[in-house]
């Protein structure tokens, strides 16, 4: 059964900074996507609409507070569900609290909202995490379990200031590398609530990632996300610095979690989006898989793969929703950090014979609804252009044309060299849930 793509989603439509969105379906057959404004002042929550299955999107419209105000937010990785009251609700980073110890040690303060019209209206905000603390959550994460309880997945982040434009290059090789974030350690847990958001707990302990459950060091278990299991139990599964995707479990529906473990996945440290098919035991992971090879040529994040699994310990019919390459399943790796080159398009252009093309494709959302998945993810990144013009013979800003991406706005006619204004969009895709049971032919 052939993929069905829905058109991309202009950049005048919908800024790149919606790639950090939720989805979730109206009463009137309307798919509703809120995301984060980052341009307007203050930064606002947001909804574009669509009434055709995401073949066209009306205008982002500001989301009203009961009161009439506008919905302020950091903008930052909104959720949306609809409960089993029928109400909708939302959470997301209310507040954005810099500190000494720079942008990643941020203290984020997440709020809960709750619409009874449809998103018309939204409640007042109730502070999930009292006082803020130096916690994250990413976007599309909010799930409420069989038995009512809301639960909102998170991570807290310790480790040192970088002062060297917030990046620690190591080399290797004779090469400069990045180090994606070793040199910090990140914690997954969660938030939850048994009184329809009212008031909220958290769990009990935290999970990281290990090798050797901890006999060879601890490492950042990051930007997770969490699916109730057929058994009862919850999986919570992040990214790692180590090349693969890692889970725990929790037995106590998010009160205490498990020692995490590594998956079989391949992955660089990227946002991934996990989430139980609705009305199965299946849920399905979508997540950057590539290999330690890939992620030290600069192919950081080229490939958006996804796969099912009903525990998280045997994942099945492997597929990419985009890649470069045909390859859907890459052989797990030794565990061990994983560096970043520059971004750039492959030398290998026969079996990467889709390049040149986007190098970035992140930030996923997902939703299940009348045996469709709509998914919807960001798109960007050309690379270094002087790869595009002397390897390939191509003309940078005539690729990045045909391929869907624009001039920013808010930077074109600044003095940023040639081809660093590009601006990518957000690919929107509407597919039957079967044909996540089928291989590619």
């Amino acid at each position: 059964m052939a993929n069905r793509f829905i058109q991309p989603i202009p950049l005048a439509k919908l800024p790149c900074s919606l790639a950090t969105g939720s989805m979730e379906m109206l009463r009137d057959g309307r798919l509703m996507l809120i995301y984060g404004d980052y341009y307007r002042n203050p930064k606002t929550m947001c909804a574009v609409y669509s009434d055709d299955e995401g073949r066209s999107w009306s205008q982002g419209q500001p989301l009203k507070l009961a009161s009439g105000e506008d919905l302020v937010s950091q903008g930052r990785c909104p959720s949306v569900i609809r409960l089993q009251s029928g109400a909708l609700a939302l959470s997301h980073t209310a507040c954005y609290e810099p500190t000494p110890a720079g942008p990643l040690h941020a203290r984020h303060t997440f709020a809960f909202h709750t619409s009874n019209d449809e998103g018309q209206t939204w409640s007042a905000p109730v502070t999930i995490n009292p006082g803020g603390t130096r916690e994250l959550v990413t976007m599309d994460v909010m799930i409420q379990l069989t038995d009512g309880r809301l639960v909102l997945p998170c991570s807290r982040r310790f480790g040192p200031t970088i002062k060297v434009n917030g990046k620690v290059m190591v080399n290797q090789l004779g090469e400069s590398f990045g180090n994606p974030h070793t040199y910090m350690l990140s914690f997954g847990a969660c938030y939850y609530s048994d009184d329809q958001g009212r008031t909220w707990r958290r769990s009990l302990n935290e999970t990281h990632a290990t090798i050797d459950r901890g006999m060879a060091g601890g490492y950042a278990f990051d930007e997770p996300m969490i699916a109730e299991l057929g058994d009862g139990r919850l999986m919570l599964m992040g990214n790692s610095n180590l090349n693969r995707v890692f889970r725990a479990y929790s037995e106590d529906r998010g009160e205490t979690w498990l020692e995490a473990e590594p998956t079989d996945l391949a992955q660089r440290r990227s946002p991934i989006n996990l989430k139980r098919i609705a009305g199965r035991d299946e849920v399905l992971l979508i997540w950057n898989q590539i290999s330690r090879w890939e992620s030290m040529t600069g192919l950081f994040r080229h490939r958006i793969s996804c796969a099912l699994s009903t525990d998280g310990q045997t994942w099945h019919h492997h597929k990419n929703l985009q890649s470069l390459d045909d390859v859907t399943k890459l052989e797990p790796e030794p565990l061990g950090v994983c560096l970043s080159g520059p971004a750039h398009q492959p030398i290998d252009r026969t079996r990467y014979h889709r390049a040149p093309g986007p190098l970035r494709l992140d930030h996923s959302c997902c939703l299940f609804h009348d045996g469709k998945a709509y998914i919807s993810y960001g798109v960007n990144n050309l690379g270094d252009i002087d790869v595009i013009e002397k390897t390939y013979g191509l003309d940078p800003d005539e690729v990045a044309r045909q391929i869907g991406f624009q001039r920013d706005p808010h930077t074109y006619g600044t003095n940023k060299p040639k081809g660093k204004w590009w601006t990518g969009y957000n690919q929107f895709q509407a597919v039957p849930i079967d044909w996540f049971y089928h291989d590619d032919d």
